[in-house]
């Protein structure tokens, strides 16, 4: 806002514009364009020159009515600076104060706000929507509804009514969430008791870490345990283990298989795998010279659940696992 070149300083000077000319304001527009229209008739009947704050500032809060006048007397901090002005007492950064609260309060209004506030008022996360637009989207409704979020500065703190305006949008963004497991889990890291949305919003960005951590532990545990299924059925159809049965059937020395038993390998194909392995076999060194069982027919092995495997090994326990000329693996059998 461009300063004015001078201001009227004896108040027996002052030539006040009529009601008429200073107008209303309603809170239905923006506060910008009202207070820079408010200003206009004061310069000109003072020829360009700014009347004192305590006037203007009277001149405003005379000029609210409706919603703008409700916020303006819910405002504890407004009301203490009118009665400054109506002492006399005012300033220049009273006046901007003022200024300042109506501008956020009401600011300008785009038509596709208006538009999200007829069709979406209950605040639900949609479905492709990230994280970031949901929560950037009820900041924006928390402004036109009045509301401030933290943090703000210690010397103009939220209002009663703000603060209990922020609390309702803080529990409609999270219970807005699309993924009802994040909600829960954000509820549970106490999301809800946020002092703010910004505080909420990092909430659920946590708990949503903490999911992606569960899942991928999970998942190494249900792989785990179909590792450690596998293994015991080998044992107990071949009578070794499933180290002692691989190190046979691919001619493999202890040391190599206490090497790559150390590693996490990745399930691959059974000719890339030998490709790979070929460093380490050099370095280890086999008990035989080294023979390449693979140019054989490969038969993918036939889906069987645990139940099934158990079954049979109950039912049949000694029944050999590696049938005639058949090598057992993870993913292939090798005739």
């Amino acid at each position: 806002m461009s300063t004015p070149s001078s201001t009227i300083s004896d108040p027996s000077t002052y030539k006040l514009p009529t009601a008429r000319d200073i107008g209303t304001f309603d809170g239905k527009t923006s506060a910008k364009r009202w207070l820079t229209q408010l200003s206009w008739p004061f310069r000109n009947i003072n020829n360009g020159r700014d009347v004192n704050p305590n006037v203007h500032i009277q001149a405003i809060d005379m000029s609210l009515i409706g919603g703008a006048a409700a916020f303006s007397d819910s405002s504890d901090r407004i009301r203490t600076i009118v009665s400054r002005a109506e002492e006399g007492a005012a300033t220049s950064e009273d006046l901007e104060t003022i200024r300042h609260a109506l501008r956020e309060r009401f600011p300008p209004t785009f038509v596709e706000e208006e538009i999200e506030s007829r069709t979406n008022t209950q605040l639900q996360q949609a479905a492709d929507e990230v994280l970031a637009a949901y929560y950037a989207r009820v900041h924006r409704v928390l402004r036109r509804a009045g509301g401030r979020d933290k943090p703000v500065t210690a010397s103009n703190p939220l209002s009663v009514l703000e603060s209990h305006t922020l609390q309702d949008f803080v529990c409609r963004f999270i219970n807005g969430l699309f993924d009802k497991t994040l909600m829960q889990e954000a509820i549970s890291r106490n999301a809800l008791a946020a002092d703010s949305l910004q505080q909420a919003n990092e909430c659920v960005k946590q708990a949503a870490i903490v999911l992606e951590a569960k899942a991928r532990n999970s998942e190494l545990d249900t792989q785990n345990a179909k590792v450690s299924m596998m293994e015991e059925l080998i044992r107990v159809q071949s009578g070794c283990s499933a180290d002692e049965a691989l190190a046979r059937c691919y001619n493999l020395s202890p040391r190599f298989m206490e090497a790559i038993s150390s590693q996490k390998l990745p399930s691959t194909p059974v000719d890339s795998f030998y490709t790979q392995l070929q460093p380490s076999i050099a370095q280890f060194g086999t008990n035989e010279s080294w023979r390449n069982p693979m140019p054989q027919r490969l038969q993918a092995v036939p889906s069987v659940s645990h139940q099934q495997a158990v079954n049979r090994v109950n039912q049949e326990p000694n029944r050999p696992f590696l049938e005639a000329g058949v090598v057992w693996c993870p993913h292939l059998v090798v005739r």
